[in-house]
């Protein structure tokens, strides 16, 4: 009789542990010399007429983290199992296409797409098909890069049934890109698009601080990406004016301005910094261009503000260590340390208090308020 996929896996996986929730998802990363195939079901999955879920089965790349796959695509439970050659046989008998498709998570924005459309970039510059299947929050920027659209990205429609299929974030510095690829998808892609991007250099004294709060701080998010910025603030400034020179004035950017005004504001006049906050009408857009071109950069944990570093490092050539980032990114994956980071951007790895959120962002806290 013809076995389906699940009968494949089964006979020939080498060990396969057991199912488990979302919240207990498989801790690490793949395994070096070993496939590791993730099967998933999403949370939003309906069970079919014989009363079965519908999965996704999808080959992690080396390095990945499983926890992360997992998570970003909001599955409901998880299969994760090492295969052999033989269960790659299996797989290559689904999934024969000659195409690669990267499936962007649903919840995702503008600094992971970066990730994946470089990656299909850089795949196609080695000769090789690989795209990224749309996600409709990437219309804003697709409008202004139609490189991107024409090129990188296909509709979900397209994607084929054997297309093979990729759910790797593809964000690990060294192991997904190194410097050229980006300095190389930066030139070809990102600088001359509507984007608007050019080096704005206000003087040596002069510091965009990006601050990311948004859904990071909410309920939901903020046991994984929550942590007390004031301090770290404290410590960035110093770093940078330690590898940079005198600081005269901050600009701030960040979908919060109330709070960096309530917040901060003390904090840079306390040293005699001028501040100036970005227009709150300038949309991510106009906030992307300020980080870009900006020669001296403080930030925090999120994939944008990376993204803008990335670009004002390609503009500038010389300013990567006057980039100053946290080590802490996402508690869920590699034990909280960013895996994104430039290894010549200056890192602050330790801060007072540690990374733990101020007591008012402590998800019990925003809980309690009904913060969404």
């Amino acid at each position: 009789r013809s076995r389906g996929l699940g009968d494949v896996y089964k006979r020939q996986m080498r060990h396969r542990p057991p199912r488990r929730a979302i919240g207990d998802v498989w801790r690490g990363s793949t395994r070096p010399g070993l496939r590791t195939l993730v099967t998933m079901v999403p949370l939003t999955a309906a069970r079919g007429p014989a009363g079965r879920l519908p999965f996704q089965a999808v080959e992690a790349g080396a390095g990945d983290s499983i926890e992360h796959m997992v998570t970003l695509q909001g599955a409901r439970r998880a299969v994760v199992a090492s295969v052999d050659s033989a269960a790659r046989a299996g797989v290559s008998l689904v999934r024969r296409g000659h195409r690669t498709v990267i499936l962007p998570a649903p919840t995702v924005n503008f600094g992971n797409f970066l990730y994946l459309w470089l990656q299909a970039y850089r795949a196609q510059q080695a000769g090789r098909n690989v795209v990224v299947a749309h996600n409709p929050r990437m219309d804003p920027w697709l409008a202004l890069l139609p490189d991107v659209a024409q090129r990188l990205v296909v509709p979900r429609s397209d994607v084929s049934f054997f297309d093979r299929r990729s759910l790797s974030s593809h964000q690990c510095w060294g192991a997904d890109y190194i410097p050229s690829d980006v300095q190389d998808f930066v030139r070809d892609v990102l600088l001359g698009s509507g984007l608007g991007l050019h080096p704005d250099d206000r003087g040596a004294g002069h510091v965009v601080v990006n601050i990311r709060r948004g859904d990071y701080y909410s309920p939901k998010f903020a046991s994984r990406f929550a942590f007390n910025i004031p301090p770290y603030l404290e410590v960035a400034l110093a770093r940078s004016i330690a590898v940079g020179g005198p600081a005269e004035s901050v600009h701030v950017v960040s979908d919060d301005i109330a709070w960096c005004r309530a917040h901060l504001e003390t904090l840079f006049s306390a040293r005699g910094l001028h501040v100036t906050y970005q227009p709150p009408d300038s949309g991510p857009v106009g906030d992307f261009a300020a980080l870009a071109g900006a020669r001296r950069l403080i930030l925090t944990n999120s994939t944008f503000s990376y993204w803008g570093a990335h670009v004002s490092n390609t503009l500038f050539r010389d300013n990567a260590e006057q980039v100053v980032v946290p080590l802490f990114h996402d508690r869920l994956v590699w034990e909280g340390e960013a895996y994104q980071l430039n290894p010549a951007w200056t890192v602050v790895s330790h801060v007072p208090g540690g990374w733990d959120p101020a007591p008012e962002d402590a998800p019990s806290a925003l809980s309690a308020t009904g913060a969404d």
